[in-house]
């Protein structure tokens, strides 16, 4: 679905908080893909943020205070990171 450029502006208008994170920033820390991919999907209209479809690369949000779906998946945003530590050990 093509967006109308009012459309479009007005979604911008009530996802955007200025004090916010770059949306590509967003979707590239929760492992969608690289920022200049993210770039891509938002301006193919495949990221939505509060049922909004975002088409504007420039709009910030703050990721604790939105729900985002790409194609239709909800990001999971608040994920504690684990990590683990292997060593390779050669037996002899």
């Amino acid at each position: 679905m093509k967006l109308r450029a009012d459309e479009a502006e007005e979604n911008f208008r009530a996802v955007h908080d200025p004090e916010g994170t770059r949306l590509q920033k967003v979707l590239a820390s929760a492992g969608v893909a690289s920022r200049r991919v993210s770039e891509n999907l938002i301006a193919e209209g495949r990221v939505m943020i509060d049922g909004r479809t975002v088409i504007e690369p420039g709009v910030r949000v703050v990721p604790e205070q939105v729900t985002i779906h790409v194609d239709g998946i909800r990001l999971n945003l608040d994920v504690e990171h684990q990590y683990a530590v292997l060593n390779k050990f050669k037996q002899g």
